[in-house]
């Protein structure tokens, strides 16, 4: 599980499985036990993750990521950088800017997530000026 490349191959399927709304193939990368967890904090198990994902409650539009980053420790693959995301849920299209972190571990011939964090990378609004 040392292939850079190999894990690339399985993390740009992850992103076309969300564009595509595949819950089957999404599912098949994600470990049973994967903690998901949102820009907003949000938390998510797998069956989670399908639902919202393979019913179309949120629809990807667009996943750009604009920095990529790969290491490998004590067995797991880590895949960081920034990805910008277009997102219809019910109240309309959200345009996202996050961080990200993707952990890949070893399951049988392949990797599955166990994994997957995203930071929001907005400002933050003021809510109150100081006197």
């Amino acid at each position: 599980m040392t292939d850079a490349s190999t894990i690339l191959r399985l993390d740009r399927s992850r992103r076309d499985a969300m564009l595509g709304a595949d819950g089957e193939a999404l599912a098949a990368l994600l470990d049973d036990g994967v903690v998901w967890i949102h820009g907003n904090g949000n938390i998510n198990t797998k069956e989670e993750i399908l639902d919202y994902i393979g019913n179309a409650r949120t629809k990807y539009l667009s996943i750009e990521r604009t920095e990529e980053d790969i290491r490998f420790l004590g067995g797991l693959a880590f895949i960081s950088g920034v990805e910008d995301m277009k997102v219809e849920v019910a109240e309309g299209v959200l345009a996202l800017r996050n961080r990200f972190t993707v952990v890949w571990e070893p399951s049988g011939e392949d990797s599955k997530i166990i994994n997957c964090q995203f930071t929001s990378m907005r400002e933050p609004a003021l809510q109150q000026k100081k006197a």
